[in-house]
């Protein structure tokens, strides 16, 4: 169980820089339309929508990375099933992420290794 353990602390790991480097090309590709369009402003009306996803992308991909990490490390069960729970919302992927890893941390084993 360790070793699936490992394997999904690396999915999530992959998750969050994939989500990193979605969210950034989509802020890339606005501020390049926004800079040919004058009336455009990220601080207008049809900027603050995009900023916030984009701030709100951010977050849930560095928590993916932190728990990534948490999960590797065998640190703070309870962090990692509160941003297990938190990363649900990320469908397809954060929600099978999730799922497994809710599953992952109610096994005996795996709860006898936070122990340690």
């Amino acid at each position: 169980m360790r070793k699936f353990l490992l394997a999904v602390s690396a999915l999530y790991v992959a998750y969050g820089i994939f989500m990193l480097s979605f969210v950034a090309s989509r802020i890339i590709e606005v501020l390049k339309v926004g800079s040919s369009d004058p009336s455009f402003s990220i601080l207008s009306a049809q900027g603050v929508p995009i900023l916030t996803l984009g701030l709100i992308g951010i977050a849930l991909a560095s928590l993916a990375c932190w728990q990534g990490y948490l999960l590797f490390q065998l640190k703070r069960r309870k962090t990692s099933i509160v941003i297990s729970c938190l990363l649900l919302v990320g469908f397809p992927y954060g929600t099978i992420l999730g799922v497994i890893t809710l599953c992952l941390l109610q096994v005996t084993e795996i709860k006898n290794e936070y122990v340690r």
